[in-house]
């Protein structure tokens, strides 16, 4: 028996409410939580919260952190993560957005073009796991799929053990 598209999509939405003045603004999710954004002084901000790449970027790394877990229990056998540590770096060409006259075509993308760093994985499992979790959760992290299919370049690279000091 074959099932309708209808009854294979499981839909997960969100929402939010937000209000701006200036370059900053701050939202507010259904679940209450309070998200600000900001520039630096020298973009035209008050440098009162964080920039709106940043908070892409930490998106990123929660929504990473939270598909990891699943990918780790779900494996067989299933692994223990004990916490992962996060180094990520965003690079982008300004003139996408601030390129003048507005009525020319951009020359460029005003998203990132590209994504790297480091997701430093506590546990005891090995580092072939460890990369197989990596390539799970780019696969299914909601975060990691919008910006790659975006065709901003996404790479991170999964490594057992703990940042350097």
């Amino acid at each position: 028996m074959r099932r309708s598209v209808a009854t294979l999509v499981r839909w997960k939405t969100y929402k939010i409410t937000a209000n701006g003045t200036g370059v900053a603004s701050t939202s507010r999710t259904e679940d209450g939580h309070l998200i600000c954004t900001d520039l630096p002084r020298k973009m035209g901000g008050n440098d009162d919260s964080s920039q709106p790449v940043h908070l892409l970027l930490a998106s990123l790394c929660g929504c990473e952190q939270a598909t990891a877990e699943f990918v780790a229990k779900h494996m067989k056998p299933p692994v223990k993560i004990s916490s992962i540590a996060w180094e990520l770096h965003a690079k982008r060409d300004e003139s996408g957005t601030i390129a003048l006259p507005l009525t020319k075509p951009l020359e460029t993308s005003a998203r990132p073009q590209r994504i790297e760093g480091t997701a430093w994985v506590d546990t005891h499992a090995s580092q072939t796991q460890v990369e197989e979790i990596g390539r799970h959760v780019h696969a299914r992290c909601p975060i990691a799929s919008l910006i790659t299919q975006s065709g901003c370049e996404l790479d991170i690279k999964w490594i057992v053990g703990k940042p350097p000091t």
